[in-house]
């Protein structure tokens, strides 16, 4: 790219980077990934805030380890996550290899689930659409997708928060350009990625959607949980608990603590019976 044409592209990032964000994302990420090489930190990073984490996670991932990493740990912490959750589990812990000590930590946090939690179970491969978009606009964020769309794509803001979700049947039989957020119905209620899985279970949306939306604390999308990987943590679980020992049938717990504990009081009570007699005698 020319100097000229990279001087102008500056001027409108700084001045709409939430515009100049949305018009990347309908591009070759390959292609994004040389661009942002070639401009200074301080023009990418505000591109990296407005972008939707499923698109600028591809751009990121073209960088060098350095390059990437050097980005993401100048994001909000819960915006560097958003990116990372798409990285492959290798290029992940590349990447958190080389971040300073205190952003590592608050990632690895947000990134972490215990098994009984929902977001140990969710995928964040999940379709969006940005709500300030077209309809062919739209058509083309799902062609680009890297993995095979679902029926149901959620339209989210530029501040990742949901905002409902629309069929891709509906997108193709529509006018092309008739903004997406009037086209789009009510999400089904999402679930928090650390509320636990027995409560997820008891859902009554599981009658009706095949998968529910996932958020974090700051009702931003990150992912879906679908019904089948919920169906099979509940199986996980139930099996772990048939596997456990079954304390009840045996000993109680802390049983043979007491009986060492008691054995030592014994033993203490007879070496000093001893050691009276001893004295005693002399």
């Amino acid at each position: 790219m020319s100097l000229q044409k990279i001087s102008l592209s500056l001027a409108f990032i700084e001045s709409r980077p939430e515009v100049a964000a949305r018009l990347l994302e309908q591009h070759n990420p390959e292609e994004i990934a040389t661009f942002i090489e070639e401009i200074p930190h301080t023009y990418t990073i505000p591109l990296l805030k407005y972008a939707l984490p499923s698109r600028s996670a591809r751009w990121l991932a073209a960088l060098s380890v350095e390059n990437s990493t050097g980005l993401l740990s100048r994001l909000p912490v819960t915006q560097c996550v958003a990116n990372l959750r798409f990285f492959s589990k290798t290029q992940r812990k590349n990447i958190l290899q080389k971040m300073p000590t205190g952003m590592q930590v608050s990632c690895k946090l947000l990134l972490s689930y215990s098994e009984d939690m929902v977001g140990a179970w969710m995928s964040p491969y999940v379709l969006t659409i940005p709500h300030d978009v077209t309809g062919v606009e739209a058509l083309n964020y799902i062609k680009s997708e890297n993995n095979p769309p679902s029926g149901i794509a959620y339209v989210i803001d530029r501040n990742r928060q949901l905002q409902g979700q629309i069929l891709i049947t509906q997108l193709l039989a529509t006018d092309s350009n008739i903004p997406v957020d009037s086209l789009m119905t009510p999400s089904p209620r999402p679930l928090n990625s650390r509320s636990l899985v027995r409560q997820a279970l008891e859902r009554s949306e599981w009658g009706r959607h095949e998968a529910l939306p996932v958020v974090n604390k700051s009702q931003q999308l990150i992912g879906v949980l679908r019904h089948l990987d919920l169906r099979r943590s509940n199986r996980e679980s139930t099996s772990a608990a048939l596997n456990r020992p079954n304390f009840a049938s045996s000993s109680p717990p802390f049983t043979g603590l007491i009986r060492v504990y008691m054995h030592s009081l014994n033993t203490l009570g007879q070496i000093l019976k001893n050691c009276i007699k001893t004295d005693l005698r002399s």
